[in-house]
């Protein structure tokens, strides 16, 4: 398993890793964004702890490699990985739920028929994920406030 990034919680995490998966966790701390195309490019599977994140362009990076994505529901993050009206990129569970991720792990690594069929949506739903898209939705629904203004 590599793990890339860097942070406060970085003590606990190399402990509880290490500590589930001895001797099977590299730590690469902060990489440059070469370096993590060349990660996306060599892996099979995107787990995405975090429960703070409001958007994390690496789900987005990652989706774009074609990588299949376990991410907790938090901010926008489910309509990346799970967009609507679109086939899902990858599994969404609670935030925090520590027990769902794993299990929602070991599925996918259990199962590479089901991470091919996710990664193939999540580099097809990446496509919406453009400046140019949110500027229509935005768009969409300042036009429906104005005239819900105007009656």
């Amino acid at each position: 398993m590599l793990v890339a990034g860097d942070g406060p919680a970085r003590t606990a995490i190399r402990h509880h890793l290490t500590t589930a998966a001895p001797g099977r966790v590299t730590f690469l701390g902060t990489l440059p964004p070469a370096r993590l195309a060349e990660l996306y490019a060599a892996a099979d599977l995107m787990v995405w702890p975090a429960h703070r994140e409001a958007i994390a362009m690496t789900v987005l990076e990652a989706q774009a490699a074609g990588l299949p994505v376990i991410a907790g529901a938090a901010g926008a993050i489910p309509s990346i990985v799970t967009p609507p009206g679109h086939p899902p990129g990858g599994i969404i569970t609670r935030p925090g739920d520590v027990t769902a991720m794993a299990h929602a792990t070991n599925r996918l690594i259990r199962q590479p028929a089901q991470r091919a069929t996710f990664a193939r949506a999540a580099r097809r739903n990446t496509r919406h994920a453009t400046l140019t898209a949110a500027a229509r939705c935005l768009d969409a629904i300042l036009r429906v406030a104005a005239e819900n203004c105007a009656q």
